[in-house]
């Protein structure tokens, strides 16, 4: 771990990888004035940040802004697969759209080329099955992380019940749920819980 000095007398924290030397995680204790940006402007910065780093197919997957910083997950994906395993995670200030944290973890250790599997169960399945009474806003195909290190191929199920947005993950070959998320508002922002 390193401390680095930047302009205006503010420290950032780095973490390095012992071997090759990849930028494993960097933050800075940045507080952020007035938003002037959108979530949307925010994460399309998040999102040019991680291609003029070289990693390229990362999109924004979801997003939340506290104190005005916006936290942005991103996800490798393929052929409109979001790979969550994959996943980097980017602090963008709101008020002059600078990048003030990035965290690589995740996608150091996953990123890897993948044999995605067609789905056997079709989208038009998943919408029509009964999420007791989830009004559904978008469905995606997800690859996402198991127990024991395994993943699977699921639909993204987002939507909500009353007022309370849940994600919920459907297996692709057997049609079954595997995973119920939901979306917390709290003081820090949206947690997923």
């Amino acid at each position: 771990l390193y401390q680095v000095n930047l302009e205006g007398n503010q420290i950032a924290s780095v973490q390095i990888a012992k071997k090759g030397g990849t930028v494993v995680m960097w933050d800075t204790s940045f507080n952020a004035q007035e938003p002037k940006l959108t979530v949307e402007e925010g994460t399309l910065l998040a999102e040019q940040y991680i291609s003029k780093m070289g990693i390229e197919s990362m999109k924004g997957v979801y997003a939340t802004v506290t104190d005005g910083i916006l936290f942005v997950n991103m996800c490798y994906v393929e052929n409109d697969v979001v790979i969550y395993p994959d996943m980097i995670k980017v602090k963008v200030s709101l008020d002059d759209g600078k990048i003030v944290g990035f965290e690589g973890l995740n996608y150091i250790y996953n990123h890897t080329q993948r044999q995605i599997d067609t789905p056997t169960v079709t989208e038009g399945e998943v919408r029509n099955m009964d999420f007791g009474g989830l009004s559904i806003k978008s469905i995606r195909l997800a690859l996402i992380p198991l127990t024991g290190g395994k993943e699977a191929l699921t639909y993204e199920v987002f939507g909500n019940i009353d007022d309370y947005n849940f994600y919920i993950f459907v297996d692709a070959k057997t049609g079954k749920e595997v995973k119920v998320m939901q979306v917390i508002d709290s003081d820090e922002g949206e947690l997923l819980m």
